[in-house]
């Protein structure tokens, strides 16, 4: 019970200058006692509008339950739970119980604070009777309330990559038509370019890299501030001729841009924070540091650019910016380092050998960890690190999902506060346990904590689109893509939706959305190749794949689709010339996860009429999957592949076997997506053994459903997998749906 004594409300309406306050599309008239939403009346209970009125009259600073519970319920004794159902009423009303609120923004365990934009209008003073010939006086000018400065951050915090995880959903699906948002910039708004290295050691490069990252990550946790991701703004010059032009683009009102230079252990660095729309200078700074000061730079640079701009700080935010990483500055190098590596993995997805280069990241992380065994977030970089190499089939072995677990439990041990924690155990039992439902409940403990950050954002619509919620999914990765415009993640994500919904000319001009920002991204080029090869459009599919030229492919997907096309249009020659011989596992499109190339090689063989060769081909595929089913036992894409390779045998019952297996490890029921897959190959399982009855039925059932991302009707026209049931009256009847 909570005791409040307090003549706050009287007093405050003896006190409160007339007027009105502006937070459209509502009006709140103070003295009236009255909200109106576009003019018309919205009834409240008279401690609901007391409750809103406080809310408002300290809009963009938090309030705690206790502070509230003393202003409206004074001299009464009131339950916690009194405020909680006020709340909730005053949501009502607004029609703001959507997540994120567009009103009242809840700081777990703190309380609330009005977060939208209010405008205080005066009243217009009484004036003394006019003479008839003279006009009306002007109504009086509105103005915004005066805002007051936030006080300094704490220590910095050396943050996940603000462009976050490129996320291997090449084969995951959603639901929705596209959407090509276009967002006014806010004045509170700032795209952070990348910093100039300037000096003749190359190898110091990832230092810029790094500081520019861990100050963006960093501005990027204050509630009242958009901050456009490293991915939107990576691929602009450092100091743009026009910065105006860049800005427009990038829908910020806002730059910050700078240079690094390295000399021994000695740093200098150079910022500047522009207003876009006048080229003013709003700050600048210069600082001269050793390698192990550095940290005191960038919590320096955050304070200056949230003054500079103006952004009440919430107490919420302020705590969760003045976390300190590390206090070893060797530490904190080996962390940055990491970070370089692992970027070009995780969302440039441009590695010449994303093994070494997971490899090289993982190792450094483990340095910084030595060096400190207190660095909650390298743990947490080092889990999301192994549990997406794992999820994409680049490392991948017995170790690696128990190891990101216990890095991701110690994150949270040591800070259970840091949002990337979460999301790195959120990660553990997504990609690695395929527990959706924990899964999420870690991703919206990250979100609750950093309400604007994108990553978790999507990492939230990433579940929900495997649970089957389309709509949430899809509108999860509008919202991302509305916050992070010249992020080619997010047309890519919905193209894939598309796909799903086999919506494929949507979808195709999603993914050319997606190119036109990361024009050799090899996931986005495979799925709108494979999207047209589903949508029936052959000729367009190799004319896309013909741009794209000779590139390194160090995973094998361009050379697996080109293989596929050849396959399509049963061309032998081609298919032998398409395979990569230097690698004994590619990314296949129409599977779930790395395939031996033999596999591909037995099918060239069988479209040659050398069957001894292609026999020959899968016993070697065969003893690769055992060797790997050995060392993972549960591994559906493995159990999948090989159902195929015994089917080709002529092994019926283990190629039936081996492929229910899959299905059963994922079920549709539990995976929407990954659960198509396997279910897809089962019934090609069944085509190769000529069994037409199950092979159809099970194609019936997928094709009532979202999974277009693998199946359509003008696939199987081509598709040499269903030679064997094609004058089947039930196929027959399939391809006329």
């Amino acid at each position: 019970l909570k005791f409040r004594s307090n003549g706050y409300m009287s007093q405050q309406k003896q006190n409160r200058n007339k007027g009105l306050y502006l937070f459209p599309p509502f009006t709140l008239d103070p003295f009236e006692r009255s909200l109106l939403r576009d003019g018309e009346p919205v009834r409240l209970r008279a401690k609901a509008f007391d409750l809103l009125l406080n809310l408002v009259e300290s809009a963009g600073t938090l309030r705690t339950r206790d502070e509230l519970i003393e202003a409206i319920w004074p001299d009464t004794v009131v339950e916690e739970h009194g405020l909680t159902v006020g709340m909730s009423a005053l949501r009502k009303a607004l029609g703001d119980e959507d997540n994120p609120p567009h009103f009242i923004k809840t700081v777990r365990g703190y309380g609330y604070a009005f977060v939208a934009p209010v405008t205080f209008q005066p009243a217009q003073p009484e004036q003394p009777p006019a003479p008839p010939a003279q006009p009306p006086p002007a109504p009086a000018t509105p103005r915004s309330r005066p805002r007051g400065l936030p006080a300094m951050l704490g220590v910095l915090v050396a943050c996940v990559v603000a462009g976050g995880l490129y996320l291997r959903e090449g084969r995951h699906a959603g639901t929705a038509p596209p959407h090509d948002d276009v967002v006014a910039p806010a004045a509170r708004s700032i795209a952070v370019l990348p910093f100039e290295f300037i000096g003749e050691d190359h190898g110091n490069t990832f230092f810029a890299k790094g500081m520019r990252q861990t100050i963006l990550a960093r501005l990027a946790r204050i509630g009242g501030l958009r901050v456009m991701s490293r991915s939107s703004s990576d691929d602009y010059p450092s100091h743009p001729e026009n910065l105006g032009a860049v800005a427009e683009e990038l829908s910020v009102s806002n730059v910050l841009e700078g240079n690094v230079q390295i000399a021994g252990q000695q740093v200098l660095i150079n910022l500047r924070l522009i207003d876009a729309r006048s080229g003013r200078h709003l700050w600048a700074g210069s600082y001269t540091r050793t390698l192990s000061d550095m940290i005191e730079v960038e919590n320096d640079v955050a304070a200056h650019v949230a003054t500079a701009l103006e952004t009440r700080l919430l107490p919420a935010d302020t705590m969760r910016i003045a976390r300190t990483p590390t206090g070893d500055s060797e530490a904190y190098v080996a962390f940055l380092k990491a970070s370089y590596f692992e970027d070009q993995v995780t969302n440039r997805n441009n590695a010449v050998s994303p093994d070494a280069a997971v490899e090289q990241a993982a190792a450094l992380y483990r340095t910084a960890i030595e060096r400190d065994p207190g660095f909650a977030l390298a743990y947490a970089r080092l889990s999301m690190l192994e549990s997406y190499a794992y999820w994409s089939s680049i490392t991948r072995t017995a170790q690696s999902i128990p190891s990101a677990r216990s890095a991701a439990n110690r994150a949270v041990e040591l800070d259970p506060s840091l949002p990337e924690a979460w999301l790195a155990k959120g990660y553990v039992h997504y990609y690695g346990e395929r527990d959706y439902a924990a899964a999420l409940a870690a991703f919206e403990h990250a979100a609750d904590q950093v309400p604007n950050d994108v990553n978790a954002k999507v990492a939230i619509a990433y579940v929900q689109r495997r649970q089957g919620k389309l709509a949430e999914a899809i509108e999860g990765m509008r919202q991302a893509s509305v916050m992070d415009p010249r992020n080619p993640r997010w047309p890519y994500e919905m193209a894939l939706s598309l796909m799903a919904q086999r919506h494929y000319a949507e979808a195709d001009h999603q993914f050319v959305r997606a190119l036109a920002l990361e024009p050799h991204n090899f996931a986005c080029i495979t799925n709108r190749v494979y999207a047209l090869l589903l949508a029936g459009e052959a000729k367009r599919a190799v004319a896309v794949l013909d741009e794209v030229g000779a590139v390194a492919d160090p995973l094998g997907q361009i050379s697996a689709l080109r293989f596929e096309i050849a396959r399509q249009a049963r061309d032998p020659d081609q298919a032998f010339a398409s395979l990569v011989t230097q690698l004994d596992w590619v990314q296949a499109p129409d599977m779930g996860g790395n395939t031996p190339r033999s596999m591909m090689e037995a099918e060239a063989w069988t479209m040659r009429g050398d069957s001894v060769r292609a026999q020959a081909a899968l016993r070697n595929a065969e003893q690769l999957l055992k060797a790997q089913l050995a060392a993972e036992p549960h591994n559906p894409d493995t159990w999948s592949a090989l159902a195929l390779v015994y089917a080709g045998l002529g092994v019926h019952d283990a190629a039936v076997e081996a492929g229910r297996r899959a299905t059963e490890i994922v079920p549709i029921s539990l995976d929407l997506i990954d659960g198509v897959i396997y279910t897809t190959v089962l019934a090609r399982v069944h085509a190769r053994l000529g069994d037409a009855d199950m092979a159809v039925k099970l194609l019936r059932a997928l094709l009532d459903m979202p999974g277009g991302q693998f199946l359509s009707v003008a696939l199987l026209k081509t598709d040499p997998s269903w030679d064997r049931i094609r004058d089947d009256p039930g196929f027959q009847s399939l391809l006329k749906d």
